[in-house]
């Protein structure tokens, strides 16, 4: 299945670049409101809705032809075991994560004592995202690379163990610093990790986003002529295998504002 990045519409195969072409044959007056709406999110997050709406039939159209695509997204994490992401894919799953996490510690030689502490805190945070069995987490993915836009995201490159993890530091430093679990808040080292989403997998919330994300850009670039400025992540709930692993990519090991607020260090 054809991959593509959906903010870069010079490597648009035809049928995108004739839907985007759609957008310059907007009547007059539909023009007009897509230059003088002061907030172009919010229309479009009305208008999408309204099939009878320019915008609505051209972001149902869209949605139709991405069905044929995978999506190229990006997700920031640590790894103390690059080879393991891709052989075994992007998991989300608790279980299989909580013993992920236990399993790279042990390989560290992190004290036992330690990792029943650090795993006993995750699954006390586990637990309390969980209704009824079913988890009510979804996973951070970012649809462009581009290591400025992630410092919103830097957090899971500054720390291992991904939002479980996090969770569970919180909690911690409320009773004090984390110095005491600095071996492992630092284990591994930050990559941001390229895959491919079939789109017909995502939720039809997610699909909409996307369709509604691209047709945004494409009124920026040729419409209003100004600069972008929208959202450029999102939210998956399903695993990514191996084989939609398409690259990880090193980010330098560095985020001195993120160890302050950590370990309470000077400046």
């Amino acid at each position: 299945m054809e991959q593509i990045r959906i903010f870069q519409s010079d490597e648009y195969p035809a049928e995108l670049q004739q839907l985007r072409q759609c957008i310059l044959e907007f009547p007059e007056k539909t023009k007009k409101e897509l230059l003088e709406t002061k907030y172009l999110n919010d229309y479009a997050s009305s208008k999408m809705w309204d099939r009878d709406s320019d915008f609505g039939r051209i972001h149902n159209n869209l949605m139709t032809v991405l069905e044929g695509y995978n999506i190229i997204a990006y997700h920031n994490t640590r790894l103390v075991n690059p080879a393991k992401i891709m052989r075994n894919g992007l998991i989300f799953s608790d279980e299989r994560y909580i013993a992920s996490l236990r399993e790279d510690m042990q390989q560290q030689e992190i004290t036992q004592e330690m990792i029943d502490d650090i795993i006993g805190k995750v699954i006390k945070e586990r637990d309390r995202w969980e209704i009824n069995g079913l988890n009510r987490r979804k996973n951070e993915i970012c649809f462009i690379f581009d290591l400025d836009y992630y410092k919103d995201y830097d957090k899971f490159l500054a720390t291992y163990g991904g939002e479980f993890l996090e969770f569970a530091l919180e909690s911690i430093k409320h009773n004090g610093n984390l110095e005491k679990y600095r071996k492992i808040i630092k284990l591994g080292k930050p990559y941001v990790v390229e895959f491919a989403i079939q789109f017909s997998k995502m939720d039809r919330f997610e699909k909409q986003d996307i369709a509604r994300y691209m047709l945004e850009e494409w009124i920026h670039l040729d419409i209003r002529k100004d600069e972008v400025a929208h959202q450029y992540d999102g939210r998956i709930e399903f695993e990514i295998p191996a084989q939609n692993i398409i690259a990880l990519h090193g980010v330098e090991d560095s985020f001195p504002d993120m160890d302050r607020w950590l370990f309470e260090e000077e400046e």
